[in-house]
């Protein structure tokens, strides 16, 4: 088969050995590891004279997007074949013919194990290959979920919900301490009151305690001595009159 191969020269001849055996030399390529060693040297040999033949016909092959379609599966199978000599021998043809090419058509099963390699400077794309322009950028664009902006409306309100919040805690602080100091001034109050009638021996009025509601009913009652005293005075002026 290799040596049939070799005998080849014609563009037409290599085209139809290739559509006759594209389907039998995928079959050998899948179970290449369950084979012998005799066999796997074979295929290899069979595979690099196959490419050196498209790159050798005469007319010259033109490798467009027509006979990339012809060369599909084949190149799918051992662009991504476990074997190194048939995998490094495609990539060299690869780079020799259609890696060559400013503008191809790519079948679709190709992109994913085209991208890799790409990726990883094994093989060449044409300038204008959509898969060349796709760099590192544009993935992390496609891979990468954007971070959610929260809208500056939104933080306005946020922050204006949270001072009202820390306000409507102070005011709640500042209630608690109002109504406790209002029970503390409540129990002075008790307390200067039962101090009216104590001392400390037991004798006679205790020591008061003063607090502004004691003086307001002490101003009210000096203020009623008064005035009883001012009629009293009045009264006395009159009889003398009289």
């Amino acid at each position: 088969m290799v040596h049939f191969v070799g005998c080849l020269h014609l563009q037409k001849d290599i085209t139809l050995f290739i559509e006759i055996m594209t389907r039998t030399l995928l079959r050998w390529l899948s179970h290449f590891e369950a084979q012998d060693s005799n066999f796997k040297y074979q295929l290899r040999q069979l595979w690099i004279r196959t490419l050196n033949c498209l790159q050798k016909m005469r007319p010259i092959i033109e490798f467009n997007s027509s006979f990339l379609k012809l060369q599909e599966p084949l190149l799918e199978k051992t662009l991504d074949h476990p074997d190194l000599i048939i995998f490094n021998s495609t990539v060299n043809f690869w780079n020799s013919t259609f890696g060559e090419q400013t503008k191809l058509d790519y079948p679709q099963s190709l992109l994913s194990v085209l991208d890799k390699l790409s990726r990883r400077g094994k093989i060449k794309l044409g300038k204008n290959s959509p898969l060349a322009n796709n760099d590192s950028s544009n993935v992390d664009e496609i891979t990468v979920p954007n971070r959610f902006k929260v809208p500056t409306t939104l933080r306005r309100c946020s922050k204006r919900v949270e001072l009202m919040g820390n306000v409507a805690n102070s005011s709640g602080g500042k209630s608690k301490r109002r109504h406790t100091e209002l029970t503390d001034h409540q129990k002075e109050v008790r307390r200067a009151q039962q101090g009216r009638s104590m001392d400390c021996s037991g004798h006679g009025p205790g020591i008061r305690t003063y607090t502004s509601v004691d003086f307001s009913q002490e101003n009210e009652e000096s203020q009623e001595s008064q005035d009883i005293r001012d009629a009293d005075t009045i009264l006395e002026m009159l009889r003398k009159v009289h």
